[in-house]
This record gives structure tokens, sequence and C-alpha cells, in this order.
């Protein structure tokens, strides 16, 4: 764990990871280095300067008023615990633990603690494992370091965003605590704690259920296909990979049918394992689902319906969906 300084009370919320040997400007200025704002709280109203890794002084800027502990005072020690009053703000000098946390993805509201170097990635043997088909298997890197953290891309096909600014392949850049990385679909944020947990299916089924397209968009498909649709949208919007994945870890039974360039396709689900895949011109199961994943736009719609049988009659598709996702990416690396 590391010390912060944590914004409770206030207009601008968060933690700031604080650093031996660095001077912080409070107010509610722009430009400050924490960010305050309230009643009272002038553009420069007070500095923090460290005494010690542990222990740190916070001196008022003119005649700014402040308070610790509730207390007026001009400067004062502040040490673990201690409450800081800037105005109309409350802030507090607490421990917490480095994360990083999926604000957009299928991994979305997860929380991944940052005690040493981490690789992030859609390799299962990635410290951080990410389902997302756009990622490499070893997309990026995290380390730790005296002053904080740094990112570096480790040469990804789509690369690695810091704060929408692309990285250079093997040049670390430092990485502070609101900072933004995006991975093919996914964005993770450094944050100083893990905020209420998401589960992750609930998550990606409410962006799911956001995805909806025009009837333009599918009146190519049957109707009955579309007739009391659960979930439908645009495969330019949300990948056939990341479709599967959701209703995946949705355990979904049911038929999800598609339109793509290369034709009508439909995919089995019985409790979120796919069981057969059917695409016009390939054999059916896994040569379908790999054509399936090929694909770029079209529109799809998912019905649930747990009587259903396999498209086939019997299952033709024995792996597991991730492993079947994971193949489908090394194919199309390879391709």
């Amino acid at each position: 764990m590391t010390l912060h300084l944590v914004v409770e009370g206030g207009a601008v919320g968060g933690a700031h990871r604080l650093r031996s040997g660095r001077s912080l400007l409070l107010g509610s200025w722009h430009g400050a280095d924490v960010r305050v704002e309230g009643p009272g709280v002038r553009e420069r109203h007070a500095r923090l300067l460290s005494a010690s890794p542990t222990s740190w002084a916070v001196f008022s800027v003119g005649d700014a008023p402040l308070r610790v502990n509730g207390r007026p005072c001009k400067r004062a020690a502040l040490r673990e615990g201690d409450r800081l009053e800037v105005g109309g703000a409350s802030l507090r000098m607490a421990r917490a633990e480095d994360c990083l946390v999926v604000v957009q993805g299928l991994n979305q509201g997860e929380t991944f603690e940052i005690t040493r170097g981490v690789t992030l990635g859609r390799s299962v043997s990635a410290d951080v494992t990410l389902y997302d088909i756009r990622c490499s298997r070893e997309h990026c890197r995290v380390d730790t370091n005296a002053g904080g953290f740094s990112a570096v891309d480790l040469g990804s096909t789509n690369g690695t965003y810091l704060n929408e600014v692309r990285l250079v392949p093997g040049v670390p850049r430092p990485l502070l605590c609101g900072d933004r990385l995006r991975l093919g679909d996914t964005v993770l944020e450094l944050r100083a704690a893990p905020p209420a947990h998401l589960p992750r299916q609930d998550a990606a089924l409410a962006r799911l259920a956001g995805a909806a397209v025009s009837e333009r968009r599918t009146e190519s498909l049957s109707r009955d296909a579309l007739d009391g649709a659960d979930l439908r949208g645009d495969l330019g919007r949300m990948a056939f990979s990341q479709v599967v994945q959701l209703l995946s870890y949705a355990g979904k039974t049911g038929e999800l049918a598609l339109d793509t360039p290369a034709g009508q396709g439909l995919v089995r689900f019985r409790r979120g394992r796919v069981d057969d895949a059917q695409l016009p011109g390939w054999e059916p199961g896994e040569p379908s689902f790999f054509a399936l994943a090929r694909q770029r736009g079209g529109s799809f719609a998912f019905r649930q319906d747990d009587a259903a049988p396999a498209p086939g009659g019997t299952r033709r598709i024995e792996r597991g969906t991730l492993s079947l996702l994971l193949e489908a990416a090394r194919r199309s690396d390879e391709a």
C-alpha cells in the first residue's frame, strides 16, 4: 500500500498518490497538482511538501484558510489518518492500493492491484488477461519504480494509447493516477483504490443492450430471427467475438443469427457454451465458427430458447468458448 491524498468532499473527487520529494499545489486552478473545488477554495490554496516517505507538511498560500483535524492553521505536519480542510472541501491522508480498473470493455468492473510489474494482453499467460480480440497476446506492460508507474507498449498490432496518445513501442511513459490506457476496445484507468464491484457479465450485457441497430441493417435477417429477439446489434460496433463472449459469460441458451458479408450464419449456445455453428460454404462446427470470426460488419440477433435443440441436432463443437476465441485470434494473427 502507498500513501494517498484522498479528496472526499468538493466538486472534484479522487485520490492522488504521494511521492517522496515532490511538492503538490492544491486549489481550484485547472493546472493544480491536486484540483479541489468547493465554496471558499482558491485557485492556489495550499501546498504540500514531503518531509519523508511517510510524512508531509502543508502550508497555506497567502491568507487562504486551512484546517487540519478541525484546527485552523497556517502550516502543519501531516501523517496517515490526518484530515485536511481546504475551503469547503475535505481531504484525508490514507493508505490505498494502486490498481488498474477496467472502465470499458468486456472486463469492465474488474480491478487489478499493481504491486509489481504486470503484463496485459489477451493471452491466458498474461498477468492481466483481457477478453479483447483486438489486443495482442502480450500487448503492454505496467512497471513500478521509485517514482510511481510507467507503461510500455510491447510491439502490439493495434497499439497502446495513454490518454489517447499512442505509445512508441519499447519506450516507457510515466503513468499517473487518473491516467487511462486503451488497448484495443479495452480502457483501463489507474486509481488509488477499487470502486464498488461491478459484475463483469452485467456490465457487458448492458453494453450489448445498447448496441441497437436500425431495421435497415437487420432486414436481411429472417423475420423469424428478428421477431422476439432478446438482443440485436451491429457487428460493426460490436465484433462477433465480443458478442460470443458476452453470451458465454451470461450463460445464455439460444440461437445467434448473423447476417455477414459471407452470408447468413447461425451459432447455437447452451448454458454459455457454443454447441454448433453454421455458415454457407463451410463445414458445420468449428470451420463455420472460425469463418464467422473473420467477418467484419453485418448484424446479429440473439433469441433465448432454453428448450431449442442444436442446429444440426447434436453438438458439433466440443472445445470451450474461450479456447475457440483464442484459436480464432491465433488464426487471424497468422493469416
